[in-house]
């Protein structure tokens, strides 16, 4: 059974079988590219949305199931854009005072919010979608192939890999936590407080044996398969049509 902290979704579509280098690159593009666009330009946003579910289609993924994924992101965003229509200028839309504060909401600071929003949930819908179509030992060895510091993949690695263990662990604190409760807010907050000090210790003591056996096998932080990595035609094809794309979409952007 795979594991909800695993995004990736087995699959034979022609998104599926690109390179990994190649979707990290157009991922990286279409990223820049978003971010790049100036606030209020709803059409250009329409425009990445129709690549971004273009590209869902093709790799035949449910794009609501897409959405559903990265919606967790939204949170982190609310916080930054919540203060902005009253930071910012243009049509006062509304104002009062709390407290002896003067707060005045503009049509600016709107558009600025919106925009920035937009931006976050257009970026996290790409690297959404890369991560469902990507191993992620696949991903970690395209970014060592594109350069990216030995010492980074590794962490990534080895952060991506004893997740799951985590997870296991604290399944099994969980399963022996719910046949001895009885009951009761703090029983629960003295419950969950020992189980947070048991997977740490465990954790320490998983991590120790892991170490050992790592060293015994020869581990050199490289990563090693049987299925060399292969920038074929295709992925260069697909590299230079959404660069062309994403380049296109921004200028016209900026000069309309």
């Amino acid at each position: 059974m795979q594991s909800s902290l695993d995004p990736y979704l087995d699959g034979k579509s022609l998104l599926h079988n690109r390179d990994p280098r190649a979707k990290l690159l157009v991922t990286i593009v279409l990223v820049v590219a978003i971010v790049l666009v100036p606030a209020g330009k709803w059409e250009t946003f329409g425009f990445f949305g129709l690549i971004i579910i273009s590209m869902t289609a093709i790799a035949r993924i449910s794009f609501v199931r897409l959405l559903r994924r990265v919606l967790v992101a939204l949170p982190f965003v609310i916080p930054t854009v919540i203060l902005l229509p009253f930071l910012h200028g243009g049509e006062v839309l509304w104002q009062t005072r709390v407290s002896g504060w003067h707060l005045t909401l503009g049509s600016a600071g709107l558009v600025l919010a919106a925009s920035i929003t937009l931006k976050a949930m257009l970026s996290a819908l790409v690297m959404g979608l890369l991560m469902f179509t990507t191993r992620m030992s696949d991903l970690l060895r395209g970014l060592d192939k594109l350069g990216v510091p030995r010492l980074l993949t590794e962490l990534f690695g080895f952060m991506y890999r004893y997740l799951f263990v985590l997870e296991d662990e604290a399944h099994r604190l969980k399963a022996g936590r719910d046949t001895r409760y009885f009951g009761g807010v703090m029983i629960g907050i003295r419950s969950a407080g020992h189980m947070a000090g048991s997977l740490f210790l465990r954790s320490y003591d998983r991590a120790e044996r892991v170490y050992n056996a790592m060293l015994l096998r020869g581990y050199d932080g490289t990563y090693r398969s049987l299925n060399p990595l292969r920038m074929g035609r295709v992925d260069l094809l697909l590299i230079l049509v959404m660069v062309a794309l994403a380049v296109t979409i921004s200028l016209v952007a900026r000069w309309l």
